[in-house]
């Protein structure tokens, strides 16, 4: 007969985790080793990071076993969206930095439209409520004008625009941009758009950020430099260097969306 070497309970939103050890089928009792099998690291991390890290081999969770102590951390009552996990684990499971980065892209990619209708939405009930409204010309061409604005469903830089400003503090995104060591725009073409040499603040980092990334998407979708006559990413060269400076930064997104849009 196996013996279990724990005891899970759930108390509330706490998961108690009571171990009991090895169990010796000789000895026909519990032993524990000195040496501890797993350690739990929390420097206080939200759930979001260890779910996370269970994707990332580099960086496994890992619990404590100790033989009079009771182990519990907290369950979030908060649901992450599969479809964007699904995302976020390809892109730690991807064998290339190319395609590590369109993984962890395509979660920003998931909320273009939903953000942009979102802004469009809140426009329209701007008008719509408002006691004056009413069905005149001067109000129809104004609504219209409304739904030209915000309707740029066709218009991938907003849209990106839109989404990193709807889920990403700026400050926090430049103080993780300057942990990396980058602390201003590259100042060169970056397969074919050229991102201006100017130093990252809190008012500009998002645009030049995301102008950065949305260049370095473009580079690797797209291998003809037809129409602009432009360096192209080409896979196994030098160009995957600015790919590879970059996926922290694309990771970093991906996981503020995850977590912000939790629910």
């Amino acid at each position: 007969l196996e013996k279990p070497i724990a005891k899970l309970s759930v108390n509330g939103k706490s998961l108690v985790v009571n171990w009991y050890g090895f169990f010796d089928k000789k000895k026909k009792l519990y032993i524990w080793n000195k040496q501890p099998d797993f350690i739990l690291e929390n420097n206080g991390e939200d759930c979001l990071n260890y779910y996370l890290k269970a994707w990332d081999f580099s960086n496994p969770i890992r619990l404590l076993k100790d033989e009079n102590i009771e182990i519990s951390f907290k369950i979030p009552s908060v649901s992450y969206d599969e479809t964007l996990l699904r995302f976020y684990k390809n892109a730690i499971v991807a064998e290339t930095v190319n395609h590590s980065f369109l993984s962890f892209y395509h979660v920003i990619e998931f909320y273009f439209l939903k953000c942009t209708e979102k802004n469009l939405q809140q426009q329209l009930k701007f008008f719509i409520d408002d006691p004056k409204f009413n069905s005149t010309q001067n109000n129809l061409e104004q609504l219209i004008t409304t739904i030209k604005k915000y309707n740029y469903e066709n218009d991938e830089n907003k849209m990106l625009s839109c989404v990193l400003h709807e889920y990403i503090p700026a400050e926090a995104l430049l103080s993780f941009v300057h942990s990396l060591g980058i602390k201003r725009g590259e100042g060169a073409d970056i397969f074919g758009e050229n991102i201006e040499k100017k130093g990252l603040e809190e008012n500009n980092v998002i645009e030049v950020i995301g102008k950065t990334i949305k260049a370095i998407r473009n580079g690797i979708v797209h291998s003809s430099d037809k129409y602009n006559r432009a360096d192209r990413f080409i896979p196994f060269s030098e160009s995957e260097t600015t790919v590879k400076k970059y996926l922290p930064v694309v990771k970093f997104i991906a996981e503020k969306i995850i977590a912000t849009t939790s629910h």
